[in-house]
């Protein structure tokens, strides 16, 4: 038994190298869907409620990770217009840049691999594997990745989602137990410090060339050097975003999500 789980984004990309020039030469947009297809890994034909598993388990623990290329800009690290990514790094807040193409198969490889490894990496979801992703980037075109696809092995040799940037105003609408998937599943692993609780904020991004180990201290030292400095007045204003969100989530108290 399979079950099929879609998600609708809007993502703006541009597709070097394209045999088409307004693909290749133009930023341009697409309205998405994304079908993500699960099967049962373990011995268990369903869990209690005779479900493969829950549609909402499956929206919380990997529609965060969708939901980050919704209204982004997908670049290629490897553009040649190195000026171009750094510019939408620089004036815009949500962006993407891989060290592949932002092609429909290309993208449809990538997604794959990034939910394997989030389902794997969470005790509500290990029980259920991916089988396949389908990328609707039109009405008429799709890409279809198997788990079985050589694309995949190919986006695991060439280590993209270890290299992914997602823009920290992405990462700054995630849950914290979402990060903490996140950095569990090893995607952008490179200057990652978990958090510890919910009150943690960090950065994904720091533009430092440390190791892990390096960096985990460059962290520590940052945060003595914050310890130290001049008490500011608490209010919204001095909050970073993801500290605001809670603190507001917190006040209106739990919501039933759609499913």
């Amino acid at each position: 038994m399979q079950i099929v789980k879609k998600f609708d984004l809007e993502m703006a990309h541009i597709v070097r190298n394209a045999w088409s020039k307004r693909c290749s030469k133009s930023i341009h947009g697409h309205t998405y869907t994304v079908e993500v297809v699960l099967e049962r890994s373990d011995q268990g034909m369903f869990d209690d409620g005779q479900m493969v598993i829950d549609f909402g388990l499956v929206k919380k623990h990997i529609g965060p990770f969708i939901d980050s290329f919704d209204h982004a800009t997908m670049l290629w690290a490897k553009d040649e217009d190195p000026e171009l990514v750094n510019f939408f790094k620089d004036h815009f807040d949500r962006v993407i840049v891989c060290n592949q193409s932002s092609s429909c198969e290309m993208m449809s490889a990538i997604l794959l691999v990034g939910i394997e490894r989030l389902l794997a990496s969470n005790d509500e979801t290990d029980m259920v594997e991916v089988t396949k992703v389908i990328v609707h980037e039109t009405k008429s075109g799709r890409a279809e990745c198997d788990c079985d696809s050589e694309w995949v092995t190919y986006v695991e040799e060439q280590r993209v989602l270890e290299e992914i940037f997602i823009s920290d105003p992405i990462i700054d609408e995630w849950s914290y137990e979402f990060v903490n998937t996140y950095v569990a599943a090893g995607i952008g692993s490179f200057g990652v410090a978990p958090r510890e609780d919910e009150n943690s904020f960090i950065s994904l991004n720091d533009d430092t060339d440390l190791s892990d180990e390096d960096y985990f201290a460059y962290q520590h030292e940052e945060a003595e050097a914050e310890a130290e400095a001049p008490a500011i007045e608490a209010g919204p204003e001095n909050l970073p975003g993801s500290l605001l969100a809670l603190a507001f989530a917190s006040l209106l108290g739990p919501k039933d999500e759609e499913q």
